[in-house]
């Protein structure tokens, strides 16, 4: 391990070539809800790839409520070295490639096993992925700008789990189908033990409720501050679409055909509303951002022929972090905030990299149908 980051280091050195290049280069670690005791799978994707011949991550994690069992790397760059054992922390990552090569494939490069310790407590188990500026470049030694979109284990003993979860401890959305005229009679009062009228997102709720658009993950709860996924909101959009017939084929190779997404993504994917993260991944599971929420929005606006001419993207600059919004999404980001469609998480901040709660999507969801009424 030593003698291959010194062999790194040195031949940096050598070629005195520290030049950081901006990049849509974007390491993403999943996040997951599991129950003290559980084994669960973690994957770290890459997207947007712009060839990467040598890199040196840092794992660091919630020591309290998990550890590390396994680190498995999926082949996507060569030359993986790993930390001496698992019992390492911080626990190193190094891809240190021979070749020459230009590698620019996405898709999973690392895939890690934790284990929930029994006596965890309920919350936020975070994982983190950490580097140094001069530690990833590619086939000219270049260092190259990653944005990593950490995750977390989301720790909820089984009395707090409702029947909305699967297996792998997803939320599942519970939404009937939108394929009849919402009367008055179908409107219901919320009762969720877990949104009050004071809540800034409580008039979303209902509307979602009401239009039969979103549902609570239990009788009682809607979960408002719990993650959505990528495959929840593609869903969302078809039902309200009213599921229209898919004509395309399944090409993702994580998309179940059957699942409850199934037809969602591919209805999505062959109306050019939504991408995967690989040509044969779409990733369902993974909790979306503010930003790839934007961006579903601002495809599905121009598939149903909206107005999308809200996208000046120098309206961005009054945010301090508006550096940390990725390339593609710059113009669906401007779309979103120009037109109302996505608040600031404070006058100054915009957080395009947060993941988008259930609660923040509802407002989403029904700005969008209002705007366009």
């Amino acid at each position: 391990m030593k003698k291959a980051v010194t062999l790194l280091i040195t031949m940096i050195i050598l070629l005195n070539i520290i030049c950081v290049c901006a990049s849509d280069f974007t390491l993403t670690v999943d996040s997951r809800t599991a129950q003290p005791g559980d084994t669960v799978k973690i994957d770290l994707t890459i997207s947007g790839n712009t060839g990467i011949i040598a890199a040196i991550f840092t794992l660091e994690y919630d020591k309290n409520r998990i550890e590390l069992i396994v680190a498995e790397d999926k082949a996507l760059l060569e030359g993986a070295i790993f930390s001496e054992s698992y019992d390492k922390y911080p626990y190193k990552m190094l891809w240190n490639s021979s070749s020459a090569e230009n590698f620019t494939s996405d898709g999973t490069l690392v895939t890690l096993t934790f284990k929930v310790k029994e006596n965890a407590q309920n919350g936020d188990a975070n994982i983190n992925i950490t580097y140094n500026a001069d530690d990833v470049f590619d086939k000219d030694l270049e260092n190259v700008a990653v944005n990593i979109i950490n995750g977390n284990i989301k720790v909820e003993k089984e009395e707090t789990l409702s029947s909305g979860t699967n297996s792998g401890g997803y939320i599942k959305p519970s939404l009937p189908h939108k394929s009849e005229e919402i009367t008055k009679e179908d409107i219901k009062v919320i009762s969720y033990d877990d949104v009050h009228e004071s809540d800034w997102y409580h008039s979303a709720v209902k509307y979602v409720s009401d239009n039969n658009l979103m549902n609570g993950v239990s009788d009682k709860k809607f979960a408002p501050q719990s993650p959505l996924t990528r495959g929840m909101l593609v869903t969302v959009l078809y039902r309200n679409e009213a599921e229209p017939q898919v004509t395309a084929e399944n090409t993702f190779k994580d998309v179940d055909n059957g699942s409850y997404y199934s037809e969602a993504v591919t209805w999505g994917y062959e109306n050019k509303i939504v991408n995967g993260i690989s040509e044969e991944h779409f990733a369902p599971e993974r909790y979306i951002t503010r930003q790839e929420i934007a961006t579903i929005f601002y495809r599905y606006a121009a598939y149903k022929n909206y107005d999308i001419n809200f996208k000046n993207t120098s309206d961005l600059h009054i945010y301090t972090d508006s550096a940390d919004i990725a390339g593609y999404a710059s113009n669906a980001v401007a779309y979103a905030v120009n037109s109302g469609l996505l608040k600031g998480k404070s006058e100054t901040t915009i957080n395009p990299t947060d993941v988008s709660t259930r609660a923040e999507t509802a407002a989403m969801l029904m700005r969008f149908i209002e705007m366009y009424k």
